[in-house]
């Protein structure tokens, strides 16, 4: 299948489902105000209690007030914080998994011809595919942790050539840090295309995480068009994300009252439904022609 077809037909099924745009603004909304309600509101009634004054630069100042007066004197607003945001985090990720599984299921149903979104059927495919969900986020994670950890360790051994003021040793520097950003963006890239073409196979093959990865694998690396059509997908959403901030600075007025920050959410999770579908489609058109 052409990348411009497959693009063309995963846009259509989005545009189809368009009620998961909704679904997934739900979501952001829900978590937003969770975050008000278990991490805010205790935050508040300790300050209260406690006599303390809120810091005006909101959550910067209030580390720098615990730690400049020590983390002794305010135990109650650390616990209260690490708390909940323990709370909050465990909470958000279960609503985000799961409308994740559930949109992902309902994109590759539409794209199979078997059915198109109901509520019903959003639910359903939300609890059936939770626990492999679950299990690709927490590797997911853990692989983007490894990731760091790498991208890290490359750029601190590109410092030393930053003992000279040399022109070679600034250039050599320059390249080496740039070297570093384009291997971690191209490695982020190849994992994200893993775990998204794992997905599909979750849902079309019904497969279990670990299995979908190998299937993944395979994919990917016995068909490297999959990777670069991924990779095209994935870099058009970077640009469009950059270019969506960058209007966003011209719009200071709307973006005080939060209805930008709205706009520009429900725009971001077009564009990231958009991408998925598109990768299922491509999925699903080179395994029917298996």
């Amino acid at each position: 299948m052409r990348y411009r077809d497959a693009l063309k037909q995963g846009i259509e099924r989005v545009n189809k489902n368009y009620q998961l745009l909704f679904v997934q603004t739900g979501a952001l909304i829900i978590a937003f105000f969770l975050f008000i309600l278990i991490v805010g509101v205790p935050l508040i009634i300790v300050f209260t209690k406690t006599g303390i004054e809120l810091p005006e630069n909101g959550l910067k100042g209030l580390i720098e007030l615990i730690f400049n007066k020590g983390l002794s004197t305010y135990i109650s607003i650390v616990i209260t914080v690490i708390a909940g945001l323990l709370i909050y985090i465990v909470i958000a990720s279960i609503i985000f998994i799961y409308t994740l599984a559930g949109t992902s299921g309902v994109i590759m149903h539409s794209i199979s011809g078997r059915g198109d979104y109901s509520w019903r059927l959003f639910t359903s495919l939300g609890k059936g595919l939770f626990k492999r969900f679950l299990q690709l986020s927490i590797l997911g994670l853990l692989m983007l942790i490894l990731l760091s950890f790498l991208a890290g360790l490359f750029s601190g051994l590109t410092q030393v050539t930053s003992i000279s003021g040399d022109l070679l040793r600034d250039f050599l520097r320059n390249f080496l840090n740039l070297l570093s950003i384009l291997l971690s963006l191209g490695a982020v890239i190849f994992f994200m295309a893993i775990f998204t073409y794992a997905a599909g196979f979750m849902i079309l093959k019904e497969e279990k995480t670990i299995g979908a990865l190998k299937d993944s694998l395979n994919f990917v690396t016995g068909k490297p068009d999959a990777l670069i059509f991924y990779t095209f997908l994935s870099i058009g959403a970077i640009i469009l994300t950059i270019s969506l901030g960058f209007l966003g600075s011209l719009f200071k007025s709307l973006s005080g009252l939060g209805l930008y920050e709205l706009i520009l959410s429900i725009i971001q999770i077009y564009i990231n439904l958009s991408v998925l579908s598109s990768a299922f489609v491509y999925l699903y058109d080179s395994q029917r022609n298996l």
